[in-house]
Parts: structure tokens; C-alpha cells; sequence
């Protein structure tokens, strides 16, 4: 870890605090860009004070900030609005990640959201679409794993499920998440304390298994055990730990809140999993990384061919799924090929036309970034490895 990570680090800390951030930063430019990618902004603009820094990038962060706000706004009405009509068409929904999350900071606006996600019972997904369709609300994607709403620009992911087949070990758990909720009001459920905080590390790992993730990623995991510490069942967090086999990965995310962010939490006795290198080494990893894998520096397509490597498929497999996605996926992005399997043919086509003329320069970027040099993938596969991601 350097001592760049180490300013990041410690205006969290002024921020989680509410205390001013009255320091000088080293490298300007360099920390907006870790603070940005990293997803920090609101919490960074809070606490820097303008007169230690320059005015651009007190500016810089202004903008940003003021964005985070904006939105802020618009999905807290949103979620209004949703939870309102659900309730209106007596469909039983559970909010998910950033809803919940946003509101667990010292402001909402600290946590910025990219999409609003909704748990619903898959017998009621033909429903929704209707009821959403009656409101306004149009579907603009299909998909095995989600259905996405748009709600005045903002989008709304529906999930009938949380599973998704990409480690076969969580399938026990996360195969029927509605046996872990309890009732809010009306039609609206929430998960309990120990299942919440097993499916912020299942979300986790499912990113770092696709792309990566950020301090903010990891931050929310700190954030939400430290909100509900004095509430939570330890007992039972651990037996679903072990049902999940997750109980390592909690284990180091949970140190990795402690060392970088100061968050007390229920396992600080515990001794340390990871060696102070270790810990390091993933600090500048997860650093790196940014926000879903965005990372300027940082390629995802490692994590993804690592991920591949490690559960027995070789890098020209990843290669061909992703060029030829399978049936599944196609059927969500062109709903029409549901017809007929042949159609997959016609459906990868188009697609392939898509990504060469609509977004060239975004497709020849992904191309450039699928040589994965080696030493990137033995780095991500060493770190999933001592985190607990095998």
C-alpha cells in the first residue's frame, strides 16, 4: 500500500468521523482520480477543507458532489414511488444493496447508487412487467438474472432471484433468500441482519469473480455490521457463514474495515488471516480496481480469466464465452431468438455488428484489454486465493 491509498484512506476516516479533513494532499490528481473511481466523492467533498487544496480540484470535487446529490434525490423519490405502487398491486418486494445501504452513512448522499434493486418472487415477474408497463415504467432489458425498468432515467433492477450460477458453493444459501426475510410493512420485507451482511460478501465476490470492486464496495460491508453490531445474532451470522462457505472472506473484510477505515467489529479478536504484506498487497489491489472494476489502471478481463482458471476452464473457453455468449444470456439481450435455438445464430451476429459499429471505440478498448498478461492473472488468483475465493 502507498502513501497515496493512505491519504484515501484517512479522509474516509475524517469522513465516517464527520470530522474536517485539513491536510494537504500530495498528489492532486492522482487522489481525485482514486477517490472518483473508488466511488468516495461524497464522502471525500464532505470533509476536505478548500483552503488545503487547490481550486481546481476543490471544484472538481464540487461538481462531482453536487451530481451525487442530484441523484441522490431523484432514487430517494423513486424508491417512494415503487414502494407505493408495489404496495398499491399487492406485490411483495424486498429493496436490496444500495437502498438499504445509502441510508446507514452519516448521509445518504455519501453513497452514490447506480441502479435500484428490487427482490421479487419469480411467480409475480409477469405481473410486474404489467403493472410497471400500466405506470410508465418501460422495461429496456431481458436477462436470466434480472429484468431492467426505466423510472424517469433512473433504472430499476427486478431480480426473482439472487443466485447466480457463477460458484456453485453459494447455491445453498442464496437459492431461496426469502426464507431469510422478515415483514417491514404492507407488502414490503427485508433480510435479516445475518443474511444481509452474507449476501453484501456474496455481492462482493460475484464482482471480484466479473470485474473487480472498489473501497466503497467494501467500505458498505463495515459500514452496515458497525450500524447493526449490537443487534446482530453472532451465532447465527456464523452458521450461515459456514453454510456459504464465506466464513474466511467475512474474516478479512472485516480486518480489511478495521485497518483502513477504523471500524470495530464483532470478529476483532479473532487473529489476523493475512500477514501485513497480505494485507497490503489486497488494499492496493481492491484500490486499484475501482467501482466494478473501472479502474483507469486496472484490467478486468485478469479477474475474469483468473476466476475461469480456478474453477478448471481454460483462458480459450473464457475466450469463446465471451465472444459467443450462451443461449440464456442471448434470449435477454434479443428476446425474439426465445423462439427457437437457431436463432442464437442470427442474435450473435447482430450483436457482433452492434459492438463493431455502434461503439467502436469501446469494443477495440475490451479487445486490447483481452491480453491479459500473465503476471495479472497469477496476481488475482493469488489474491482470491488468500481471501477465500476459491
Amino acid at each position: 500500500m502507498g502513501y497515496l491509498e493512505n491519504e484515501v484512506l484517512d479522509i474516509v476516516r475524517h469522513a465516517l468521523r464527520k470530522e474536517s479533513y485539513q491536510k494537504s494532499l500530495s498528489n492532486e490528481k492522482e487522489i481525485f482520480t482514486m477517490i472518483f473511481e473508488n466511488g468516495l466523492n461524497g464522502l471525500a467533498y464532505s470533509v476536505i477543507d478548500k483552503h488545503a487544496v487547490s481550486n481546481i480540484f476543490y471544484k472538481r470535487l464540487e461538481n462531482t458532489f453536487f451530481e451525487y446529490v442530484s441523484k441522490d434525490e431523484k432514487q430517494q423519490a423513486a424508491i417512494k414511488e415503487i414502494r407505493e405502487i408495489l404496495n398499491q398491486h399487492d406485490i411483495d418486494f424486498i429493496f436490496m444493496k444500495g437502498t438499504v445501504l445509502k441510508n446507514l452513512y452519516p448521509e445518504s448522499y455519501m453513497r452514490a447508487m447506480g441502479d435500484i434493486d428490487l427482490l421479487i418472487k419469480e411467480s409475480d415477474l409477469k405481473r410486474i412487467h404489467q403493472v410497471f408497463s400500466d405506470h410508465q415504467i418501460k422495461c429496456t432489458l431481458k436477462s436470466k438474472q434480472h429484468d431492467g425498468f426505466l423510472l424517469n432515467g433512473l433504472m430499476i433492477e427486478v431480480h426473482p432471484g439472487l443466485y447466480k450460477d457463477f460458484n456453485p458453493k453459494y447455491a445453498l444459501l442464496f437459492s431461496n433468500p426469502w426464507k431469510y426475510s422478515y415483514h417491514v410493512n404492507q407488502h414490503e420485507y427485508a433480510f435479516t441482519h445475518e443474511f444481509e451482511i452474507c449476501y453484501l460478501l456474496y455481492h462482493l465476490a460475484k464482482h471480484m469473480d466479473s470485474s473487480g470492486v472498489g473501497l466503497r464496495s467494501v467500505l458498505d460491508l463495515g459500514v452496515y455490521v458497525n450500524h447493526f453490531k449490537d443487534e446482530l445474532q453472532s451465532d447465527l451470522l456464523y452458521e450461515l457463514l459456514t453454510i456459504g462457505n464465506m466464513s474466511t472472506f467475512y474474516h478479512v473484510m472485516m480486518e480489511f474495515n478495521k485497518q483502513c477505515f477504523g471500524i470495530t467489529t464483532l470478529n476483532e479478536d479473532n487473529p489476523n488471516i493475512l500477514t501485513e504484506d497480505e494485507m497490503n498487497e489486497l488494499i492496493t489491489y481492491i484500490t486499484k480496481s475501482g467501482i466494478h472494476g473501472l479502474g483507469s489502471n486496472y484490467n478486468a478481463f485478469s479477474s475474469k480469466v483468473a476466476s475461469s482458471q480456478m474453477k478448471g476452464s481454460s483462458k480459450f473457453k473464457f475466450m469463446i464465452s465471451l465472444f459467443f455468449p450462451d443461449y440464456e444470456s442471448m434470449k435477454g439481450m434479443y428476446p425474439w431468438s426465445s423462439k427457437s435455438r437457431i436463432l442464437i445464430i442470427p442474435a450473435w451476429i447482430i450483436r457482433w455488428i452492434k459492438l463493431i459499429f455502434k461503439t467502436p471505440k469501446m469494443t477495440y478498448r475490451k479487445l486490447k484489454k483481452l491480453k491479459t498478461p500473465e503476471n495479472e492473472v497469477k496476481e488475482s488468483r493469488k489474491i482470491f486465493e488468500m481471501i477465500g475465493l476459491k
